[in-house]
């Protein structure tokens, strides 16, 4: 059976529809993935990565390096805002380390659906 840790960081949800359209860009970040050399996550655009390569997730690490202000989020996917990481298909199966730091201002916006937030499918 596979053990998966999640080490939460504070998030604030701002559920606001912004109809302006921005680039939702990914990064990789440094790193190697593993428990010695985690993924070092220090900005947005290495949050949108983590999410387009969910699939790649398992017996990954990631370590978040800084504190993010994710308030682009708001004008994200026509108001919707960021792409929650994981699908019921391609679940999330890393270790994910807050690292005690915070991604603040994140926007979901997602009314029909559930499982909303920074993780929406955990394995």
């Amino acid at each position: 059976m596979k053990v998966w840790t999640i080490r939460w960081v504070p998030i604030f949800v701002a559920a606001m529809a912004i109809g302006t359209a921005q680039a939702q860009t990914s990064a990789v970040p440094p790193g190697a993935g593993t428990a010695a050399s985690p993924y070092q996550i220090s900005q947005l655009a290495h949050l949108v990565w983590i999410g387009e390569n969910a699939f790649f997730s398992s017996d990954k690490y990631y370590r978040l390096q800084n504190d993010i202000d994710a308030s682009p989020t708001a004008g994200w996917n026509s108001g919707a805002g960021f792409a929650p990481i994981g699908t019921p298909a391609l679940m999330f199966d890393g270790v994910f380390d807050g690292n005690a730091k915070t991604i603040s201002r994140l926007t979901i916006n997602r009314p029909p659906q559930v499982y909303e937030g920074l993780f929406g499918f955990c394995a």
